[in-house]
């Protein structure tokens, strides 16, 4: 059982190795400078942490009150992990609900639970992934 674990990493490990290499020579080759990036430039996002969670409704604290969203705008918001697997650290979001917001007080932006995205569980229990404290992004 052990040896086939650790021979499914190694192969995870060496397809993820091979397709960095391949999308860097892909990249080089287009003639584009690494240091640009594209992304569409009608998405906007603001992050900030959760301050409460009741319901259907989650209280988030912005960190960047100059660009709050209006009330009804809808988007993602998506939690902030850092995690080790594999023996290797790694970090970024992930989708946790499709949201609305609800109302905007200064750097307190309010969102209403459209629809949840991400169902995890740890030993079997479901994961709460609105705790306070937590970091999120909202994209729209």
């Amino acid at each position: 059982m052990h040896k086939n674990i650790k021979t499914i990493c190694i192969l995870f490990s060496a397809i993820l190795i091979f397709s960095s290499f391949s999308l860097a020579k892909d990249f080089n080759s287009i003639k584009i400078h690494k240091s640009f990036t594209v992304s569409d430039s009608t998405q906007r996002e603001i992050t900030g942490e959760i301050e409460s969670k009741k319901g259907k409704t989650v209280k988030v604290r912005i960190s960047d009150p100059t660009s709050i969203p209006d009330v009804g705008t809808t988007g993602t918001l998506s939690k902030y992990f850092e995690e080790e697997i594999l023996g290797m650290n790694t970090h970024g979001y992930i989708d946790i609900a499709d949201v609305e917001v609800k109302s905007t007080n200064e750097n307190i932006v309010t969102f209403t639970i459209l629809k949840e995205l991400s169902n995890i569980k740890i030993n079997g229990k479901k994961e709460n992934l609105f705790k306070e404290g937590v970091i999120v992004k909202f994209t729209w």
